[in-house]
């Protein structure tokens, strides 16, 4: 589902973060797109990018309890899907800021997981002098 400008503004995510060279990279952009994803042990996710247009996507884990052996990795793959090139494991509260242009994929959580492995992802229009 989609969140609005103004239930971004009520969960104050943003508003919120503290490390500054997060911040940097946000540098005041505001979301084009903000969509919470709702995953279960049965969701299977192929390699993809979100790269149009050109754009940053900032992941946030938000299940407030995850157990490692839960499971529900976020892959990152080299160019040709190929390898698995990082590997950032779901920690509560964790942010992750890429390029939309990188392949990446979930793996699924496993059946001892609670219900549903919520992400928010959040995306950014692309800096005109920014890298993939």
């Amino acid at each position: 589902s989609s969140y609005t400008e103004e239930d971004m503004e009520k969960l104050g995510l943003l508003q919120n973060i503290q490390k500054p060279e997060l911040l940097n990279l946000i540098d005041n952009r505001s979301p084009a797109l903000v969509i919470v994803n709702c995953d279960q042990f049965s969701t299977v996710h192929w390699p993809h990018t979100d790269s149009r247009p050109p754009r940053d996507v900032l992941l946030y884990y938000a299940n407030l309890d995850w157990k490692t052996e839960w499971a529900g990795e976020t892959l990152f793959w080299d160019k040709l899907y190929k390898k698995i090139i990082f590997t950032s494991p779901y920690v509560p509260g964790r942010m992750v800021l890429f390029g939309g242009g990188v392949p990446h994929s979930i793996r699924p959580q496993t059946f001892l997981g609670p219900s549903f492995r919520f992400t928010l992802s959040i995306f950014f229009q692309r800096n005109a002098d920014a890298k993939a």
